[in-house]
């Protein structure tokens, strides 16, 4: 409710069917159900998080060359809380 709708790492508006419930801190790692644990995220942009080397990918290196530097910090922040590295671009 408190995003309006858009993705929380481009901010870009989201259907039901392109939305996804990602956990800021996973549950593996101790994180909640909490509110404050949840965002929602484009579903295309859910593997850019957990994938350990996106680069690697050439659709995911596309939809990267999309990103705004604002975007790219906000992913981020999403993958070194999955204990995955900061990307470079």
């Amino acid at each position: 409710m408190a995003q309006k709708g858009s993705c929380g790492i481009t901010g870009e508006r989201l259907t039901p069917h392109q939305a996804v419930c990602h956990h800021i801190k996973p549950t593996a790692h101790g994180g909640t159900d909490d509110y404050d644990n949840l965002i929602i995220i484009n579903r295309s942009y859910h593997m850019l998080v957990h994938t350990k080397d996106p680069l690697a990918n050439k659709n995911y290196v596309k939809m990267l060359a999309r990103f705004e530097k604002k975007a790219i910090n906000k992913l981020n922040e999403l993958r070194t809380e999955v204990g995955n590295p900061k990307l470079s671009l």
